[in-house]
C-alpha cells in the first residue's frame, strides 16, 4: 500500500529504511548542511513522496521515499523558457546551485539537538525551481 502521510511511514520499518536511504543520498552527495536559523531568511518547506516499486506480477519489490522541496512555495522567476520535470535517481544531486536556498529539516527526521536549525542546499533537490537550470 502506498502511503499518503509521514505519520504512517514512520510507523512502518520498511518506509523508515526508504526515508533513511533518501537522506543518506543527500548526505553522501554533500547536497546540504545544517545551519542555525536567521530571522531574515526565507525557509522553504520539504515534503516526502512515497511510491512502491512493483514487478510484473504487481508485487512490491521496493518502497521508495523521495524528499522534495515544496517548490510551489518559492517565488516565481519569470523567464522566457519552459520547464520540464523528469524522474531519474539522484540526477539533480549533481547540479550545483549558484544561489543560496534554505529548507526546513525533513519531517520525522528533525535533529533534536539542533531543532532551531535549517539546511542550506548546495546541490539541486527535486522540485526546486532552480533544478532544471543547474
Amino acid at each position: 500500500m502506498e502511503l499518503k502521510t509521514v505519520k504512517d511511514a514512520l510507523e512502518d520499518p520498511d518506509w523508515i529504511v526508504a526515508m533513511q536511504y533518501e537522506l543518506a543520498e543527500l548526505e553522501q552527495n554533500k547536497a546540504w548542511r545544517l545551519v542555525p536559523k536567521l530571522d531574515d531568511v526565507s525557509v522553504i518547506g520539504l515534503k516526502w513522496i512515497f511510491k512502491n516499486k512493483t514487478d510484473k506480477e504487481d508485487n512490491v519489490v521496493r518502497s521508495k521515499a523521495r524528499l522534495v522541496v515544496k517548490g510551489y512555495s518559492q517565488q516565481e522567476e519569470h523567464k522566457d523558457f519552459d520547464l520540464y520535470q523528469m524522474d531519474v535517481k539522484c540526477v539533480f544531486l549533481n547540479g550545483v546551485l549558484d544561489e543560496t536556498v534554505h529548507v526546513e529539516q525533513p519531517l520525522g527526521f528533525e535533529n533534536d539537538k539542533f531543532i532551531d536549525h535549517y539546511y542550506i542546499i548546495y546541490k539541486v533537490v527535486y522540485d526546486l525551481k532552480q533544478a532544471p537550470r543547474a
